[in-house]
């Protein structure tokens, strides 16, 4: 082994600790690998594209309302026409989702309970699956964390009544475009 001359060890350690840097930034990012999407060889993050910000305007609306036929449409408009999976893998068996389907979906289960509990002739509890929604869009509630201030405008009643807020998002309609995009490339494999 040859050493290296006493002229080059300073710079030595600091192309050295570049290197190292370099490589920590390339082992977090999963497109250095290859994986199998079997067990837990799977990536943590689905990475698309780069989403672009898009701003959300928050206000009352007529849409989505919990009991009309109109507003189950609209409901069933906010999940992929394929569904919330995701086909991964060689032969794209391993199925996932991602966070922002599992929340819509667990939003629409909620307004389905509601709309069921709210109907006298029915007046159905909240199922399991409800429950376990309910808990779900909390934690995904309290891991985002958004620290947009909004207005109170009834600070001392009953609740907060908060409208006309933009604001900034990621561009769902990304996410929709990818997922369509390994939909379709999930049912060209099985063809």
């Amino acid at each position: 082994m040859k050493l290296l001359s006493p002229r080059i060890m300073p710079y030595w350690h600091q192309w050295n600790a570049r290197l190292v840097a370099l490589l920590s930034t390339m082992l977090e990012d999963s497109w250095l690998f290859v994986f199998a999407y079997r067990d837990n060889d799977h990536p943590e993050v689905w990475h698309i594209a780069e989403l672009g910000d898009v701003y959300l305007n928050v206000e009352n609306t007529v849409h989505y309302a919990l009991d009309t036929a109109f507003g189950r449409a609209e409901w069933n408009t906010t999940l992929p026409s394929h569904g919330i999976r995701l086909h991964f893998g060689a032969d794209a068996s391993e199925t996932f989702t991602v966070s922002l389907f599992h929340q819509l979906y667990c939003l629409n289960v909620i307004r389905i309970a509601l709309s069921k509990f709210s109907d006298p002739e029915v007046r159905q509890l909240p199922q399991v699956e409800t429950v376990q929604c309910m808990d779900y869009i909390r934690q995904m509630v309290l891991c985002r964390a958004n620290l947009r201030l909004e207005s109170a405008r009834n600070p001392t009643g009953p609740g907060i009544a908060v409208a006309d807020v933009t604001h900034t998002c990621k561009d769902w309609t990304a996410v929709y475009s990818a997922a369509q995009e390994n939909w379709e490339a999930y049912v060209g494999q099985e063809n």
